[in-house]
C-alpha cells in the first residue's frame, strides 16, 4: 500500500480515526509522517488519560481537586497526574479515589479495574476475586434480609476458600 500523501513510498504508519461514527483511515510513509509528532502527541498515554480526564472541558465530577492536594506517601498532586498521565505510587489510588473512580469507570465500564488473569496458574486469583464478589452479594442479601440467598452465598464462599487452601497441581 502506497503513502496517501506522497504516493511514492510504501505506507508504514496506518492511522484509523472514528469521528461521530465515521471511520477515516490514513496511510503514511516514514518520511511523510512526523513520527515524533504522531506517536508523542496522538497516541501518548498522557493524551489518552487527559482525554478521559477532560482537561479543557467540563470537570469529571463535582469533587474539587483542591480537596485532594497530594498523595500522603509520594506527594504527587492530582494536577501532576493530569499532566503526566501516571500515578506516583500505589497509595495514589487511595488518595485520589473519588477523582479516579469516574475515570476508571469510563475506561473499563466498572469502577474497579480487574485486569487480565493468565490462563494457566491464575485460578487462585480468580477464586479470590469471585469470593470478593460473593462476599459483597452476601452483605447485600443480609441487608435485604434474604437469609436463604445469604446462606447460599456463605456456602459457596466456604467451598471456594477451601479450594484456595489446597495446593495447586504441578504439571
Amino acid at each position: 500500500m502506497l503513502c496517501d500523501n506522497c504516493k511514492e513510498r510504501p505506507a508504514s504508519v496506518h492511522i484509523t480515526k472514528i469521528i461521530n461514527g465515521e471511520k477515516k483511515e490514513v496511510h503514511l510513509c516514514d518520511q511523510c509522517t512526523s513520527l515524533q509528532e504522531v506517536y508523542n502527541n496522538a497516541f501518548s498515554l498522557k493524551n489518552f488519560i487527559t482525554n478521559f480526564i477532560g482537561v479543557g472541558s467540563a470537570p469529571v465530577q463535582d469533587v474539587s481537586n483542591d480537596d485532594y492536594a497530594a498523595c500522603d506517601s509520594c506527594g504527587m498532586s492530582f494536577e501532576a497526574f493530569k499532566k503526566y498521565g501516571k500515578l506516583g505510587c500505589e497509595n495514589c489510588y487511595d488518595s485520589f479515589e473519588p477523582l479516579l473512580k469516574p475515570l476508571i469507570k469510563r475506561m473499563h465500564g466498572k469502577e474497579r479495574h480487574t485486569g487480565k488473569i493468565i490462563r494457566h496458574g491464575g485460578m487462585k486469583l480468580k477464586l479470590k476475586r469471585d469470593i470478593e464478589d460473593l462476599s459483597y452479594k452476601l452483605k447485600k442479601a443480609i441487608e435485604r434480609e434474604d437469609y436463604e440467598q445469604a446462606a447460599v452465598y456463605r456456602d459457596k464462599i466456604k467451598l471456594m476458600n477451601s479450594a484456595i487452601e489446597e495446593p495447586e497441581e504441578v504439571k
